[in-house]
């Protein structure tokens, strides 16, 4: 598919403060080129046959999953963003994610009652398919559900789990 998480998640250089380098920096590409070459580099704690070999994935990398729509394979969140899985929706379970991607938002706001108070929400829509897939909640009346302003709840009947 050929997206870019980088657009959706950036992230800082947590030393200097910056902000991340452009893709075409030759700084940020001599960086990156020590970074991952400490990566294959042989530790004195670990003998093994032959230390040009990269280490195994499985062993030192931690999987990646994203949730992408059922019906059009558009991806739509890292399984990293994941707040809770105990969250209902419409069609039965959900999950609640501090971030989403490849989706579109109404632009009606509706208002909806659920078992923990009443929410300014937006429906949210698969951009490739037009799947209604979640919403995004605007504003909550209650105080103890304030945290829940700015997220969103995508279906999971809606939606599959996947290795990236």
């Amino acid at each position: 598919m050929g997206l870019v998480y980088a657009q959706h998640f950036r992230t800082s250089n947590p030393t200097d403060g910056s902000a991340p380098a452009s893709r075409n920096s030759s700084v940020s590409s001599k960086s990156s080129r020590s970074a991952i070459s400490s990566l294959y580099s042989p530790k004195s704690s670990v003998s093994s046959g032959s230390s040009s070999s990269p280490p195994q994935a499985s062993q030192n990398y931690p999987s990646t999953r994203i949730l992408r729509c059922r019906q059009c394979h558009n991806h739509i969140c890292l399984s990293s963003l994941i707040i809770s899985d105990n969250f209902n929706g419409s069609l039965g379970p959900a999950y609640f994610v501090s971030k989403v991607l490849n989706v579109k938002l109404a632009k009606a706001r509706e208002f909806k009652r659920m078992k923990t108070g009443r929410y300014e929400v937006k429906v949210i829509d698969c951009k490739q398919c037009d799947c209604s897939i979640g919403w995004k909640y605007l504003y909550s009346e209650e105080d103890k559900e304030k945290y829940k302003e700015g997220r969103f709840v995508v279906e999971r009947a809606l939606l599959e789990e996947v290795e990236m």
